[in-house]
């Protein structure tokens, strides 16, 4: 009987653990304030819950490679979330979703209605949060983790808080996810949300 325990113990231990690591819960959270490069973009529009906005960036990278033989799969992606969760309907959620495209893509490719070439402007100063990209789970544990953060962040050093999308990057700084809070003013497709081209 006391093995059973003491194997339990040790497997909900390594269970633990493993959830532990994945999520990043113990990753030390260190916001860097600096600028942000100008970034070439196809995206599409979505509104509606934030935990499906990111889905619709399967349909642009299925589209270029069913259509166009074009392989996107290994790009950096990206959202850009304008309303606040916990304010706003998740049905009213707006997002910016899609791929960063190299600086030699070809933009004269044809695209359907709802996809978009487009940028994400430079900006002179952001506050960057990276966070490890394990699995799924990272995704949650950012979010948990992050956004209170950085909230805490621009609270305590009276930054200007931002006035458009919050950007999330996947794969653009290596394996992390890149978090982009614009301090004061935004631009561009930060600043003001695009049409909604799908409402998830």
């Amino acid at each position: 009987m006391g093995k059973c325990i003491n194997y339990t113990v040790l497997v909900v231990s390594i269970l633990v653990g493993l959830g532990v690591y994945q999520f990043g819960l113990l990753v030390p959270l260190n916001p860097i304030r600096g600028s942000f490069p100008e970034i070439p973009i196809l995206y599409t529009g979505v509104s509606g819950s934030y935990t499906k906005s990111y889905m619709s960036i399967s349909n642009i990278v299925d589209y270029l490679k069913t259509n166009h033989g074009i392989d996107t799969s290994k790009l950096p992606t990206f959202g850009v979330y304008y309303d606040d969760p916990k304010t706003t309907e998740p049905k009213n959620c707006r997002s910016a979703v899609g791929i960063v495209i190299p600086s030699n893509f070809d933009t004269s490719i044809k695209l359907l209605d709802t996809f978009h070439y487009g940028k994400i402007d430079s900006a002179r100063d952001v506050v960057v949060y990276h966070y490890p990209y394990k699995s799924l789970l990272s995704i949650f544990g950012g979010i948990i983790r992050v956004y209170p953060a950085a909230a805490k962040h621009f609270t305590v050093n009276n930054i200007p808080m931002p006035s458009g999308g919050i950007i999330e990057l996947y794969g653009f700084h290596g394996s992390n996810i890149t978090y982009v809070f614009g301090v004061g003013d935004s631009t561009g497709i930060v600043k003001n949300s695009p049409k909604m081209d799908y409402q998830n």
